[in-house]
């Protein structure tokens, strides 16, 4: 515990490795709050000198990459400060000095306003990471590697790869840790996964398969200087505690452009040959490879493979081996137009944009379909303005979010920034993307003020909050949802687009929930309610409690109004936090959910080949005895 952690006497040392000046304000500005902690060992010691790393992610930059990368340093009882932006989650992590025995921590996600205790009790030398299968890609040398945790890419940790393939790299963080190759013109191989790093990580890059690609016009012309890239998944964030995880990660590598033919060979780095069936223990073996296919004046186009099903223009045309190219029509178009505005007159200048369009993918038969996803990255011109390719395919869904760290600077007026968190302005999505101009009008966003209260009306803090847009047919509740922690006070300010929103809230056993209709500035305070929890005590057959066990929703079922706003949140969050169940050293867990009518659940408890008969999770006021044995 933090109880001896005073505020006024730690004086880390501090320094600042940022991405870009204009996306972190300098240190000490009134717009950044403290993130206070302690590191200690594996025994409880404190760890004195051990740099405590916190990186501000961006998902809406480029490769989730983040915005800033700060490193503190402890006192001589392991405590440290960290100014960081507010209410915001970070990735944070310790490492131990450079001694006999360094340490490290878990990464894990924190926001100002908490003490945090980072338990750096993993040996961590410095290591060395070795990538294999090289030698077959020796033309595109040299290399380089960059890394990712938690789903953000570190903006400091970049290394050049040796002739060996070998790598050295500074300590990092226990857990999963993504490394994309690089080549020598700046286009990834691929990113690589490895659960937990240790000394000598090894990462294997596969072999070169060549994919056949050939683009044609509306006529069935070959088109020529059509650019065609290649999207690569980089990761996901694993443990951002209560509320949805970052987007997934995805990097782009840019295969070429298209001949005079139309056509284009990619050569990738792939276990497979998507254009043959490989079957595996499980039966047939998933390959999902998308491309992206642009050229101005014309419609863009994505086609690839997606759960082995070979599809051209967004629909899915048959089986492996019926198709020999992936082929990309693209029908001649005007692009769509688009503004920032501040309002009718002016528009907001340089300013980066992410613009995720949901695509389909539809089955052979049209009475299916898979949902995908594209990220195009702008930035608005000097009138605010900016153009987007149309979409040869069908777009679900459209959302702009702004980046950089202009609609938390320039727009939420002063006095609130200290309670503002990096993604300030949000907008609701499914946005009519052919028929008329992407027009965003920031500059009258009402602010909605928000003060979390406990049960004895003192400050709810780090409180993670989301805010759901419940404008007619936007019903999607997903990782880009807008989120929030609230600062030390239990406050946190908002700009959303005018409109019906839902706010819903939780700590670890409590929950605040708003309904509100966006029409002006707006104030609210909302008072912590206990959540629905089943009590439980795990045995084994002789009645001895069994400790670590794990709950696993067996089945479930919802009768409801699936596009409610606290319903769309116990659809997508019950199952993790029900999975997310252990029990204690006692046996015992406490499972807390979202109870709805018309909603139920059955789970098993598993631990070490035992299992429980299934159960209904509902909350209860007594402890209820569940017995594991062995599987049958």
């Amino acid at each position: 515990m933090l109880r001896h952690l005073g505020r006024c006497s730690v004086l880390p040392v501090v320094a600042w490795i940022t991405a870009t000046s204009a996306a972190q304000e300098p240190a000490g500005a009134p717009q950044l709050r403290p993130l206070y902690g302690q590191v200690i060992d594996a025994d409880g010691a404190p760890i004195e000198g051990a740099e405590v790393h916190c990186v501000l992610p961006n998902e809406a930059a480029p490769r989730n990459r983040g915005d800033s990368h700060l490193v503190v340093t402890t006192d001589a009882r392991g405590r440290f400060r960290a100014d960081i932006c507010p209410c915001t989650p970070h990735v944070v992590w310790a490492i131990g000095p450079d001694r006999a025995a360094r340490v490290c921590s878990n990464a894990t996600w924190a926001s100002s306003g908490k003490l945090i205790e980072l338990r750096a009790d993993r040996a961590r030398p410095a290591c060395e990471l070795t990538i294999t299968g090289l030698e077959r890609w020796q033309e595109l040398a040299p290399f380089r590697v960059r890394v990712a945790i938690q789903s953000v890419e570190i903006p400091s940790l970049e290394y050049q790869v040796n002739e060996d393939g070998t790598c050295a790299i500074a300590p990092l963080p226990a857990g999963r840790v993504q490394f994309d190759v690089i080549d020598k013109h700046g286009q990834p191989l691929g990113s690589y996964r490895i659960n937990d790093v240790g000394a000598a990580p090894i990462i294997r890059v596969p072999p070169p398969v060549e994919i056949p690609l050939r683009a044609i016009d509306e006529n069935g012309e070959p088109l020529a200087g059509v650019t065609i890239s290649l999207r690569i998944y980089g990761g996901y964030s694993t443990n951002r505690r209560l509320t949805p995880p970052l987007p997934r990660r995805f990097i782009l590598r840019e295969i070429g452009q298209t001949d005079a033919e139309g056509r284009l060979v990619a050569r990738i780095a792939s276990e497979k040959d998507p254009f043959k069936v490989h079957v595996g223990l499980g039966g047939p073996a998933r390959t999902s490879l998308m491309f992206f296919a642009d050229k101005d004046g014309h419609k863009s186009s994505h086609s690839g493979f997606v759960s082995s099903k070979p599809y051209q223009d967004g629909r899915v045309t048959g089986d492996p081996g019926d198709v020999e190219e992936v082929l990309f029509t693209m029908p001649k178009a005007a692009p769509v137009a688009g503004q920032v505005r501040l309002d009718l007159q002016r528009g907001v200048a340089e300013q980066p944009l992410l613009i995720r369009l949901g695509l389909r993918v539809e089955s052979v038969s049209g009475q299916g379909w898979s949902h995908e996803e594209r990220r195009l990255y702008r930035r608005t011109d000097a009138a605010g303005a900016f153009v987007l390719p149309q979409i040869n395919g069908k777009v679900e869904n459209v959302d702009v979010i702004l980046g950089g760290a202009t609609s938390r600077t320039k727009l939420m007026a002063p006095p609130l920034q200290r309670r503002t968190p990096r993604r300030a302005a949000n907008f609701h999505g499914i946005r009519d993307y052919k028929a008329q101009p992407l027009l965003v009008t920031v500059g009258d966003l009402p602010t909605i003020d928000l003060q979390v209260v406990d049960e004895n009306s003192g400050p709810a803090s780090d409180l993670e909050l989301i805010f759901l847009s419940m404008e007619s047919g936007d019903t999607r509740f997903d990782d880009w949802t807008a989120q929030a922690t609230t600062d030390s006070a239990g406050r946190v300010a908002m700009m959303l687009e005018r409109g019906k929103w839902f706010v819903f809230g939780r700590n670890d056993r409590h929950m605040v929930q708003l309904a509100i209709d966006v029409k002006g500035d707006q104030q609210h305070t909302l008072r912590l309610q206990p959540m629905p929890t089943m009590r439980g005590k795990v045995v084994d057959a002789a009645g001895a409690p069994v400790s670590g066990a794990k709950m696993a929703i067996h089945s479930s079922s919802f009768g409801g109004d699936r596009a409610a706003g606290l319903a769309r949140i116990a659809l997508r969050m019950n199952w993790r936090w029900i999975n997310a169940v252990r029990s204690d050293a006692n046996g015992e867990f406490r499972c807390v959910f979202l109870e709805l009518p018309r909603q139920t659940y059955r789970a098993r408890v598993h631990a070490e080949g035992l299992q429980s008969e299934r159960f209904p999770v509902e909350s209860n006021e007594e402890l209820v005895l569940i017995t594991v044995a062995d599987k049958k």
